[in-house]
């Protein structure tokens, strides 16, 4: 789980923060959206329902909990971002995270630097989705875990396991270092 952030509401997260990452991924999707579904814990919002497109991404799933959120100074600018993931779902049993850099720019949140969970977890091996989870902002770094599959590791387990470290650059979000953890 994420630390989470002090001072935002459950409002704030829902409304302002959601629409944000709706809006990302309905333009990267030919702008289709065919159905929004709300639970008391995420949205769920689905894509290109009705051609069955397998090109195109399927779902995204963003939490409403403030634990899922990371709050900090990312950018230097001396007012905290906010860093959450969405989940992806492209498919058969093939999904993902995007990883996000939110900031408040006068009362509109925009994307400052985005990436995928599988590139920022700085392993290079496996068979499976490698995934990075943001945990805490450092002097502008996101810190996070890791978890990694070695070649023979089965699906459900990975052997691999990082504090690793992210950053914003231009827009997108670049791996930076790793280190070994504990599970």
């Amino acid at each position: 789980m994420f630390s989470s952030i002090a001072g935002f509401t459950q409002t704030i997260v829902n409304t302002a923060l959601t629409d944000v990452l709706i809006s990302y991924y309905q333009k990267n999707n030919s702008g289709a959206t065919s159905k929004k579904e709300e639970t008391a814990d995420a949205i769920t919002v689905s894509f290109n329902e009705k051609t069955g497109s397998h090109e195109l991404l399927e779902s995204i799933t963003i939490s409403k909990n403030n634990s899922d959120y990371v709050s900090g100074d990312v950018d230097g600018d001396g007012f905290n971002e906010i860093v959450t993931s969405v989940s992806t779902y492209e498919g058969g049993n093939n999904g993902s995270k995007g990883i996000f850099v939110i900031k408040n720019t006068n009362g509109k949140y925009i994307i400052l630097a985005s990436g995928e969970s599988t590139k920022l977890c700085g392993c290079t091996q496996g068979a499976f989705n490698n995934d990075f989870t943001p945990q805490r902002i450092e002097g502008g770094v996101i810190v996070g875990k890791a978890a990694c599959w070695a070649p023979k590791d089965p699906h459900c387990c990975p052997s691999l396991f990082y504090i690793t470290k992210v950053k914003a650059n231009q827009g997108k979000l670049v791996f930076v270092s790793k280190e070994k953890a504990a599970k």
